[in-house]
């Protein structure tokens, strides 16, 4: 990084919106494709992109080192694509899935009764199901099953 980015970074972070305005001319491409690699759609990561500028505008205060300002920009842009992407993502179910966890049907075990139910209550986020059936067990935590306690 040469002294004139330096001095950009730094002009932003103090609130110049010129010097903000050239980095978002230069970095927002690099931006789009983080956020576009996670969201896989072109508008909700163009949606990630703004709002994450709008995120650095207001907290540019935090970057004590203007070095590491485009890596700032990147983290905040990463962040809010996966907040995106846990919002808005879904499991979608077959018929036949649905039938195969239907928790009416005499052939349905009980972990997929409990699976079924974890689910539903937790709009089908892998990790909070993986929670609430542990919970449901009678586990005080996740990490017994996975060894690390």
């Amino acid at each position: 990084m040469d002294a004139s980015e330096r001095e950009q970074y730094r002009a932003a972070i103090h609130g110049d919106r010129e010097a903000f305005e050239m980095i978002i001319r230069t970095h927002s491409r690099t931006l789009f494709a983080i956020a576009y690699g996670i969201l896989q759609n072109r508008e909700e990561a163009e949606d990630a992109v703004q709002d994450s500028l709008v995120k650095a505008w207001k907290t540019r205060w935090r970057v004590r080192d203007p070095e590491k300002f485009p890596a700032w920009l990147a983290t905040i842009a990463r962040h809010r694509a996966h907040d995106v992407f846990r919002k808005h993502r879904t499991v979608p179910l077959s018929d036949q899935a649905i039938k195969a966890t239907d928790p009416e049907s005499p052939d349905t075990t009980a972990l997929d009764q409990q699976l079924h139910f974890a689910l539903a209550d937790f709009g089908a986020s892998p990790r909070r199901a993986h929670a609430a059936l542990f919970r449901r067990n009678g586990l005080s935590h996740h990490r017994k099953y996975l060894g690390s306690d």
